[in-house]
């Protein structure tokens, strides 16, 4: 029964990320941007705002990586 269940919530994550895959380089981003790691979190941030379909939140990974690059 909690096979079944962790089957469904690995399937629903993954189908979500494989719809929405900038999200992907922007978790990774703040992950590495939490742990202090500025340039890696460039990287990722411009990665995501580059493939972001959506202008409002590209909108916003470009802010996050302007506010990185000040932080340098």
């Amino acid at each position: 029964n909690n096979v079944v269940t962790l089957a469904l919530l690995a399937f629903g994550i993954i189908a979500y990320y494989a719809l929405h895959r900038w999200r992907v380089p922007a978790t990774l981003g703040k992950i590495a941007k939490m742990r202090g790691d500025t340039e890696t979190a460039l990287r990722h941030f411009c990665r995501a705002a580059e493939t972001c379909p959506a202008p409002d939140e590209a909108a916003h990974l470009w802010q996050e990586v302007a506010l990185l690059n000040t932080s340098l």
